[in-house]
């Protein structure tokens, strides 16, 4: 099986459990991994048989810059809801990682990070 990945997709977000994470808001990554023949799409050239990266974005972009949750695994979920929902014919699988690049903790972390892929 082959595998589409949309990589990077940066957010300003109000999300978090701590009252400072919701006004002041934090930085988060997504990525989404399609799990899917890509051979229609690599033989025709053709956007309509290939998954619209625009359309990628703006379907996580809706819950990223929607209302505000208190946790990653959340965003997560709703993301790859949404997307399945979308290209559930189109894949196999879907896989999504929400990555929070500040999180509230004294430990020195680069990042927290949920994964999750459908179907569930």
């Amino acid at each position: 099986m082959d595998i589409l990945s949309v990589n990077g997709m940066k957010f300003l977000g109000y999300h978090g459990v701590q009252e400072f994470e919701k006004e002041e808001g934090n930085e988060f990554i997504v990525d989404v991994f399609f799990h899917t023949d890509l051979s229609e799409a690599g033989v025709t050239d053709d956007l309509n048989k290939a998954i619209n990266y625009t359309e990628v974005q703006n379907l996580t972009s809706e819950i990223m810059e929607g209302a505000s949750v208190d946790l990653i695994e959340t965003l997560c979920y709703r993301i790859g809801n949404k997307l399945y929902e979308e290209y559930e014919d189109q894949c196999e699988k879907i896989v999504v990682k929400v990555r929070k690049l500040k999180p509230p903790i004294e430990a020195p972390v680069d990042h927290t990070e949920a994964h999750m892929s459908w179907p569930r």
